[in-house]
């Protein structure tokens, strides 16, 4: 058998640990400098990222399956570019259902929450027989609770929990004896199952193991009905604690039926070593991303994990063609090759069995698919840069979209200070060039929302108030409650059509990474997000929601609710709080609040109960009594509704912390600095040296 050589790893010489909120970094503690890094492993699916029953692989020039041994990595399996390989680990799972029917347990498995439904086809009695399970399950436990579960929400009767207890039914060199034996058995109603594994001498053998029991009380039960069917058939104990993988021929739902090899593995610490020598390996559970570099398959804390192992240089390629576009200047694209490479040395071995995680825990990673030639070209060109501090120490270079104009210190961020990192002014603006431009507009039914300007256009007429009449352009055409386009979180409130006539407010940019605006949320909405997060709880209606000190950027450092402060760890804890707003540098609209400035120049708060005085109340022709609009001074519209709702109208994507992207990018569009000059912009007092 071949071997699939397993590149060695270099060491970082360091452990560091990043606790991690949300999408937000938690500055804990110092960084120390690090060596290169030859090889980096990215976790795919670990623990609670992405974690999944199974991982799917393909490979257009085949997959080679190698199992790891004292003599290094040798391969067990090889799967021509016709096919799929599915690999799980061998634990307990809970037989649903058997039927000939394929609609049946198709439907079946669809209906099995989190995509922990399998399907294996099998011949019994001369019959094709589908056979659905759910699982994997770490224990018995956990599987039992499942199952009650599922025969509740599925009404399922006949639903047993199956396990990784097994016995030897026979053991063969040549593969075509053991897969003969294992016909034989299913024909007798017996299910059976190939398993490949090392003998002593290290030689791949094939065995035929019968039970998949949850304890030894169903085995003993397997092994009398084996021995009264084949006479000639002596079953023996496995051993437990060796590698192996036990074959079953799965079946994808999602893939019209396609048989797809289905591969379990030992849960006592196996692990299995995938590659493909001519092309990326995909993985279907990873939005059918591929990958460079090769896969292991373990476990972690029970669970499946995928970790991709690939050289450091090449994973840079798609962290940074992730974080930026490959038309961005070559120098910003340079500025995120440092900030990525310096970012990844520094956490160590932050997951125990890999470096880092493909997710903005960490560093957004999506495979080879999303590599540009640009970012290839920086990341080469900035070869083993990274960030130091004064003292020749790894910073963590914070980064992210969008400061909103000015970058955060972190005292408005985790009330705390970093060396070398401060605020700035930011020339963040160019994220709004090319983005359509939103008119915030009253329906003839008195509806207020947004609509795209280009599907109005402006007549010559006016309301009484002077506000301008637009008429639409094209017939079912969406109005939302803010301006921007994701029927997640802001579906359509209302259609207009042709010639529809709507009253003219005011004119926005899309919200994008520089200014935005969200809501309107309710107060029992807004509310409910604010206890979720919040240290102590706040009671009753929401009645009030005002900020009450800002840091140097202006980013809200202090929040009340009710009069009351929203207690969380650090301030960016805020952003959360709010229905995970952009981020902290925003000003809230309460819209039943309102000031009036009396004649002596006294302002007086009210709500929309108190008497206004309205330049023009007749704005529709259907005036409603729930929402009147009014000008300020200097013709700034509001909209004021009886009910209490918040809108948050804010600037900035993300943390705030060190460097802006959006920055980076007219720095050395508009501003001429080079990756270096960028970097030192955002990053105080640091060295940009290479490293070995």
């Amino acid at each position: 058998m071949a071997l699939i050589r397993k590149q060695k790893l270099l060491s970082l010489g360091l452990v560091f640990f990043l606790l991690l909120m949300g999408n937000s970094f938690h500055f804990t503690g110092k960084v120390y400098a690090a060596k290169g890094l030859e090889d980096i492993r990215v976790a795919l699916m670990i623990q609670s990222l992405h974690t999944q029953p199974s991982a799917t692989l393909f490979a257009s020039g085949g997959l080679q399956v190698g199992v790891e041994g004292s003599s290094g990595i040798k391969e067990w399996v090889s799967q021509d570019d016709s096919g799929k390989i599915r690999v799980s680990i061998d634990q307990y799972m809970i037989k649903l259902l058997e039927t000939s029917n394929f609609s049946e347990a198709s439907t079946l498995s669809n209906e099995v929450d989190q995509g922990n439904g399998f399907i294996f086809k099998t011949n019994k009695n001369g019959n094709t027989i589908y056979q659905v399970y759910a699982g994997t399950f770490a224990s018995f436990n956990e599987a039992k609770n499942v199952k009650l579960s599922l025969e509740k929400s599925l009404n399922l009767d006949d639903v047993t929990i199956t396990g990784p207890n097994y016995l030897s039914a026979g053991t063969y060199d040549q593969k075509k004896d053991a897969e003969k034996l294992v016909s034989d058995l299913f024909e007798a109603g017996i299910d059976a199952y190939l398993v490949t594994q090392e003998n002593n001498n290290g030689e791949i053998v094939y065995s035929v193991w019968v039970g998949e029991t949850a304890d030894q009380d169903d085995l003993d039960e397997i092994e009398s009905k084996v021995e009264q069917s084949f006479s000639g058939v002596e079953l023996e104990e496995i051993e437990k604690d060796n590698p192996y993988l036990v074959l079953r021929n799965g079946i994808s739902s999602s893939d019209k039926g396609m048989e797809i090899s289905h591969y379990f593995f030992n849960s006592n610490g196996q692990k299995l070593w995938i590659e493909s020598n001519k092309s990326d390996i995909q993985i279907d559970e990873k939005y059918s991303r591929t990958y460079r570099g090769n896969i292991e398959i373990t476990q972690y804390k029970d669970r499946l994990a995928v970790i991709n192992e690939l050289p450091f240089e090449q994973y840079l390629y798609s962290v940074v063609s992730t974080e930026m576009g490959e038309d961005w200047p070559e120098e910003a694209l340079k500025a995120q090759a440092v900030a990525a490479r310096t970012y990844a040395l520094q956490l160590g071995w932050k997951y125990d069995i890999a470096h880092i995680s493909d997710t903005t825990y960490d560093q957004a990673y999506k495979g080879s698919g999303v590599e540009n030639s640009n970012v290839t070209s920086a990341v080469k060109d900035t070869e083993g840069m990274v960030l130091q501090d004064k003292n020749g120490d790894l910073i963590i270079p914070f980064y992210y979209s969008n400061a909103g104009g000015f970058t955060a210190s972190p005292s408005e961020i985790w009330d705390s200070s970093i060396d070398y990192i401060e605020s700035v002014p930011s020339p963040d603006n160019i994220a709004e060039e090319g983005l359509h431009y939103w008119h915030h507009v009253v329906l003839p039914d008195g509806t207020i929302g947004y609509i795209r300007s280009d599907l109005t256009s402006k007549t010559t007429k006016t309301n009484e108030a002077g506000f301008p009449i637009l008429s639409v352009l094209d017939n079912q055409i969406n109005v939302r409650a803010a301006p921007f386009v994701d029927n997640d979180i802001n579906a359509p409130i209302a259609k207009v059509s042709t010639g529809d006539q709507l009253i003219l407010l005011e004119t926005v940019r899309e919200s994008n990474s520089y200014s935005w605006i969200t809501g309107p949320y309710s107060g029992d909405e807004l509310l409910d997000s604010i206890n979720k997060v919040a240290d102590n709880n706040i009671t009753g209606e929401l009645e009030s929601l005002e900020v009450t000190d800002r840091g140097p950027s202006g980013r809200v450092i202090e929040l009340e609710a009710n009069g009351i402060v929203i207690e969380v760890s650090y301030p960016d804890q805020y952003r959360t709080a709010l229905n995970s707003v952009k981020s902290t540098r925003f000003e809230i609209d309460q819209t039943n609040i309102y000031t009036v400035l009396g004649a002596d120049g006294e302002a007086l708060e009210s709500d929309s109960n108190a008497s206004l005085h309205v330049v023009d109340s007749d704005l529709t022709t259907n005036q409603t009594d729930s929402e009147i609009i009014v000008l300020n001074g200097e013709n700034n519209v509001r909209v004021i509704t009886e009910e209490s709702y918040f809108r948050i109208i804010g600037y900035g994507y993300g943390h705030g912390l060190g460097m802006s992207q959006w920055g980076a990018r007219d720095l050395a569009e508009f501003v001429g600095y080079d990756y270096q000059q960028i970097l030192k912009y955002y990053y105080k007092d640091v060295n940009i040296v290479r490293i070995d």
